[in-house]
């Protein structure tokens, strides 16, 4: 049996009435623990990693703190660009051509 993606485009990210759910985070916006959820936002490692550098930022660190700090940034949200090609990849694997179709209209997958 085919599911259709396209039913649940009102309710994604929010409640049933179409609102965002503040609690979990809709698409792009930040839910009660602060982290961004849907399309474009990160996971908390890279937000953990992200503060740290905004921290040394605002003390005035080193360069070569900074450097630091900046390579761990981009090694972690690269890993998770990577979980989530992985991720979109086998989410395709398994979708008809419609539920494609509409997974891509919404930006669930490239």
């Amino acid at each position: 049996m085919e599911a259709d993606l396209g039913a649940h485009h009102k309710s994604y990210g929010g409640s049933p009435n179409g609102a965002p759910d503040r609690a979990r985070g809709g698409p792009g916006e930040a839910g009660a623990s602060g982290f961004r959820g849907g399309p474009g936002g990160f996971n908390r490692e890279s937000n953990v990693q992200a503060e740290s550098l905004r921290k040394a930022i605002e003390s005035k660190a080193s360069a070569a703190e900074l450097k630091a700090k900046m390579a761990e940034v981009r090694t972690v949200r690269q890993k998770a660009e990577a979980d989530l090609q992985k991720a979109q990849e086998d989410l395709r694997q398994i979708l008809s051509l419609r539920q494609e179709a509409t997974a891509l209209s919404l930006g669930l997958v490239k």
